[in-house]
């Protein structure tokens, strides 16, 4: 889906507006003249950015057919060639479906150009996540385009795809066989929960050197699961705005804190990830 702004589309009206104007009022010189003509060449581009090819090729033509001194071009064709290329224009961004976002949620949508303008959250979504946990990173910012978008329950869809991610490598902390593709998040648990009910000397491997770690990585991961596993994969709800950011923050809030130890193959680390520098 292409970015565009409505602003863009503003000054485009009101630019050739103004051009048209400057051969009545005497203004048409060398210097305007060159500023339309980049201004052909910039909204041509911008105009090929949202699929609008024909008024492309008819800004790229207004630029470069512009009156000039040498009287090959009258400078009475400047105002009717630039009302009919504005028609043009207008007609066919008639004929795009343009999707509104609200400024609240723009980014989630993408992230700032600028990096220092990022979040902690967009920082650690790039960073420790995307690092230990490139699919479940990528299933996150999957999620929050959803969330911008208005699509609720897709966006918890997404989600629930990003903790399939956290279970299994939870699962494989425990060398077992690898899980089927019809276990369901409740098998892949009760390994987990078994382990739970020891004493922490007495657990598997990495479980026992990181009790508290994995405490809550197991805890957080039946709460998704109770919260928003079943009942999105069993067709039983649908979400609203809130239900959705909730998700959003708690799954985040999960791999910020599964990616300081562990990483999507299931190896521990003895230390985090550092985050992009702003």
């Amino acid at each position: 889906m292409n970015k565009f702004n409505a602003g863009i589309f503003v000054n485009i009206g009101s630019s050739l507006n103004w051009f048209s104007s400057l051969v009545e009022t005497g203004n048409w010189n060398d210097q305007t003249r060159e500023a339309a003509q980049r201004f052909g060449l910039s909204i041509s581009e911008d105009l090929k950015e949202i699929a609008c090819h024909v008024s492309a090729q008819a800004a790229l033509r207004f630029a470069s057919e512009l009156p000039d001194k040498f009287g090959i071009r009258p400078p009475t064709d400047l105002k009717p060639r630039a009302t009919e290329l504005q028609s043009m224009i207008f007609d066919e961004m008639n004929g795009q479906l343009f999707l509104w976002v609200p400024h609240e949620r723009a980014r989630f949508y993408e992230y700032p150009e600028d990096v220092k303008k990022w979040d902690d959250i967009e920082r650690a979504i790039e960073g420790p996540i995307a690092g230990r946990f490139p699919t479940a990173s990528n299933e996150i910012y999957s999620a929050r385009r959803c969330y911008a978008l208005g699509q609720w329950t897709p966006c918890i869809f997404h989600l629930v795809r990003a903790c399939d991610v956290g279970i299994k490598a939870l699962y494989k902390t425990l060398d077992r066989p690898a899980p089927k593709l019809s276990d369901s998040w409740g098998n892949m648990l009760k390994p987990m929960d078994a382990q739970l009910q020891k004493n922490s000397g007495e657990r598997y491997g990495e479980w026992a050197k990181h009790p508290d770690f994995f405490d809550h990585a197991t805890n957080d991961i039946r709460a998704i699961k109770r919260a928003w596993r079943d009942t999105t994969m069993h067709v039983e709800a649908n979400y609203d705005e809130s239900g959705a950011r909730k998700a959003l923050d708690a799954v985040t809030s999960f791999f910020i804190r599964l990616a300081e130890k562990l990483d999507q193959d299931g190896k521990v680390h003895e230390r985090p990830l550092v985050y992009p520098k702003p």
